[in-house]
């Protein structure tokens, strides 16, 4: 087959294989076919398709494949699964007709996509240690609680022991420090509608190891033992309000103030100063 540079290719990425739709340069369907998610076999099928927009969605397997494809010449758009509700909210849903609407879309408006970049090899490598770390410190956790709670049947108490316990890459990504909130899906959703405009959870999106550190970091700040500190003191204020959700929310909010100080930090290059940091910024 001959190559072509105006085909969209939408693949709908599975375990093993992938469903691929290849539309022509008028809309029309070329071809539909599974394919066998390995380097060689996307190698022989790809190749024939050299400068074809090809979509896929993000996913536990989308940057390798990404990759492989962008290697063999082809352009990746990566959509945002979270946001194309046209999928994940279809009524009549299956693999081919998603990877025909994931080249629909990139055909007609790739902003409907909301795509994503992912992070470089470097980063991913960095994250993959850190998930290790972290899940293997969860599970000596829950070991030791699960021994210490079955010994305590024979009368057996065992004594206290330690356990010892980032990923946005390249700070240069976000234009001011503030975006680094909502990137990490710390921020309330939005639901406006007229005069409507109810009060939502955090949307939760980004990276949640990182925003689970964050949150932990909170608690802390806003803990008994946490030092005095211009985060505490606004978390303070916040728990000072009252309301059933008060610490909650003091929490959250201490914890976005947290990232974006950190992003302030790492840019600026400066010392932190716990109290009274914003004076110093403003010099």
């Amino acid at each position: 087959m001959e190559q072509r540079s105006t085909v969209t290719i939408g693949c709908d990425l599975g375990d093993k294989r992938s469903e691929v739709c290849v539309l022509g340069d008028s809309g029309e369907v070329l071809l539909r076919r599974s394919v066998s998610l390995t380097r060689r076999s996307l190698k022989a099928f790809f190749t024939q398709y050299t400068g074809a927009v090809v979509v896929i969605e993000a996913g536990s397997q989308s940057q390798w494949i990404a990759e492989a494809l962008t290697s063999m010449g082809c352009e990746v758009v990566v959509a945002n699964p979270r946001q194309v509700k046209l999928i994940g909210q279809a009524s009549r849903k299956n693999d081919r007709r998603d990877a025909e609407l994931l080249a629909r879309l990139g055909r007609a408006d790739r902003s409907l996509l909301a795509p994503v970049q992912h992070r470089g090899r470097k980063a991913q490598q960095d994250l993959v240690w850190i998930r290790a770390r972290d899940l293997l410190v969860r599970s000596r956790a829950s070991m030791t609680s699960c021994v210490r709670g079955l010994l305590k049947t024979f009368g057996v108490r065992v004594k206290s022991c330690h356990t010892d316990n980032l990923t946005l890459e390249d700070p240069s990504h976000y234009k001011k420090s503030r975006d680094v909130g909502p990137y990490l899906g710390m921020t309330p959703r939005q639901r406006q509608s007229g005069d409507s405009d109810p009060q939502l959870h955090v949307s939760k999106q980004g990276d949640g190891y990182l925003r689970r550190l964050l949150v932990g970091s909170a608690q802390y700040i806003l803990g008994p033992f946490g030092p005095d500190t211009d985060l505490r003191r606004y978390g303070l204020r916040l728990v000072a309000r009252g309301g059933k959700k008060a610490k909650k929310i003091a929490v959250v909010a201490v914890a976005r103030k947290l990232a974006v100080l950190m992003h302030r930090l790492w840019v600026s290059q400066e010392n932190d100063v716990p109290i009274g940091y914003k004076p110093q910024m403003a010099r």
